[in-house]
């Protein structure tokens, strides 16, 4: 097996992106992950992730995760996100699954050859990624529930003591908590889960009341089970985001 490791590619990325997709700017990289992240009027962001690899010799990147969304931080992409998201396979192949080689581009592991792979991936930016951001836009804004909720709760969140940030995060990590024990008790059992992640234990209170004036804001007289959900996701979402509070234990 080679010992060859992969020549840095970040800066070389970052120069490409900056001349190439100005808006788009770079917000940091966790392992292989690289992150760009353009802002809106609307308050709504796109974000762009590429993922490398390296194999003997070889460097891969993809397009892993684009997303419109209210998320300011790109770390809740792509399983806390309030918004719409996807990623190059589907966006080029319009399914789900696809081949498995979809999106990537390669080349060997020499400086002199990153401009033609980053080519290849703006061209993908160009033709599927800029097109479903526009698209996106369009769904989000007449998305009645997403917009009244994000412009509400982004007011509340302004306006949290450090007592009830503290609170709410300690709910969020009681109820991963709860729920993770309950799912493996299910499993243990081989029985079907019967209560869902919200109703595991007590909503916080902050959040009910959070959902009482979203629902007067709607003009709606009650709250069907499925936008409940909706709600409280969104609203813990949001809160995630502002907080940078993904990392439950």
């Amino acid at each position: 097996m080679s010992n060859e490791k992969c020549i840095p590619i970040k800066k070389e990325l970052m120069s490409y992106m900056s001349a190439h997709f100005s808006n788009f700017i770079f917000q940091g990289n966790v392992g292989a992950f690289y992150a760009f992240r353009k802002s809106n009027d609307n308050g709504i962001y796109d974000h762009i992730i590429i993922q490398r690899e390296f194999w003997e010799g070889t460097i891969s990147l993809v397009i892993t995760e684009v997303a419109s969304c209210y998320n300011s931080n790109w770390r809740g992409i792509p399983w806390f996100t309030v918004g719409l998201g996807t990623d190059i396979g589907v966006l080029i192949t319009g399914k789900s699954p696809y081949p498995v080689n979809t999106g990537w581009h390669r080349c060997n592991n020499r400086k002199e050859e990153l401009e033609t792979i980053f080519t290849a991936l703006g061209a993908d930016i160009e033709t599927y990624v800029l097109p479903f951001f526009f698209s996106s836009h369009n769904k989000i804004n007449v998305d009645k529930l997403m917009v009244v909720t994000n412009t509400y709760i982004q007011a509340q969140l302004a306006t949290l003591s450090e007592e009830e940030i503290v609170s709410l995060k300690q709910y969020l990590t009681d109820c991963n908590k709860a729920y993770s024990e309950y799912r493996k008790m299910c499993i243990k059992n081989n029985q079907k889960e019967e209560i869902a992640y919200w109703d595991i234990i007590s909503l916080h209170p902050l959040i009910e009341q959070w959902l009482l004036n979203i629902k007067n804001q709607l003009n709606y007289s009650h709250l069907c089970q499925s936008i409940r959900i909706n709600l409280i996701n969104y609203s813990t979402i949001l809160f995630r985001d502002t907080f940078d509070f993904y990392n439950l234990k």
